[in-house]
């Protein structure tokens, strides 16, 4: 059994298009994955993101969490920038520190 089949693709931004579409690729695939929304995993976290990468062990992470109001993310700025940036460099930062 490769390492692909019996650890799971972390998916993140579960209810998004792009979470979705990641999804539905990986059981087209036969790829075992775990899909999480906000809720599950808030990716600017740190500790958080530790939690879920402790727990799930995957084998690959999707980033497909993110800040998408378009018409929102001047008058937002703090949080698109929370979204679309912090969380993505912490999530990268951990998954390079427990070699995923």
């Amino acid at each position: 059994m490769s390492l692909a089949t019996t650890q799971p693709v972390l998916i993140t931004g579960r209810t998004g298009t792009l979470g979705q579409a990641f999804q539905r690729v990986c059981r087209i695939r036969g790829l075992h994955a775990i899909a999480l929304d906000r809720g599950e995993l808030d990716i600017a976290d740190a500790r958080a993101i530790v939690r879920a990468l402790g727990r799930y062990q995957p084998w690959a992470v999707v980033n497909a969490a993110g800040y998408v109001r378009v018409d929102e993310a001047e008058t937002d700025a703090d949080h698109c920038y929370r979204e679309n940036t912090t969380g993505p460099d912490l999530l990268a930062a951990a998954c390079a520190a427990q070699g995923v």
